[in-house]
């Protein structure tokens, strides 16, 4: 399956994807609090059901983890 997670730095830069072209509408506020982000570096997933149609499963890979794990040590000494 192909990824359709796109890293974006703005509205503008999300509405450049071919993509987001045929869909509908997308909500922009934040929608990770710390409590969701302590869960997800633990390698646990989210379920989003915000858009009350689908599911979104959001769960980091074992290389992000790796990577978020040796950055905090870099950065903490």
């Amino acid at each position: 399956m192909e990824n359709a997670i796109y890293p974006v730095e703005s509205i503008d830069s999300a509405m450049e994807i071919s993509e987001i072209q045929t869909m509908c509408s997308f909500e922009d506020s934040p929608t990770i609090n710390k409590e969701n982000l302590i869960h997800l570096l633990k390698g646990k997933p989210l379920v989003d059901l915000n858009d009350g149609e689908f599911v979104h499963w959001l769960q980091l890979d074992d290389d992000a983890i790796r990577f978020v794990k040796e950055y905090v040590l870099i950065n903490n000494h």
